[in-house]
């Protein structure tokens, strides 16, 4: 399991009928990516779903040895409230 970034730097935007989410980090070492999650609201964390990660063809989710900021767009929300989590996969 990866190590969850807490909410310093994470921002999520409605987009019309998607959602934006940006986060920046700090020095990135012995990182693979970053895996991007959500779950409906009110629900446990048992049922956070994959949404993209480092390895998804287009997701720009995989990270170097530089300062990095981030941004996914879910272009698959349906309506509700939805929580999202974006977590750090080491290396």
């Amino acid at each position: 399991r990866g190590q969850e970034l807490s909410g310093v730097g994470l921002s999520a935007r409605i987009l019309g009928d998607e959602v934006k989410l940006s986060w920046t980090v700090g020095k990135e070492e012995n990182s693979r990516g970053y895996i991007v999650a959500k779950r409906p609201g009110g629900s446990d964390d048992a049922a956070f779903q994959l949404v993209a990660d480092y390895s998804t063809p287009g997701a720009s989710l995989a990270t170097g040895s530089i300062d990095g900021s981030y941004s996914y767009v879910d272009g698959d929300v349906k309506p509700g409230v939805w929580v999202y989590r974006v977590q750090e996969e080491g290396t």
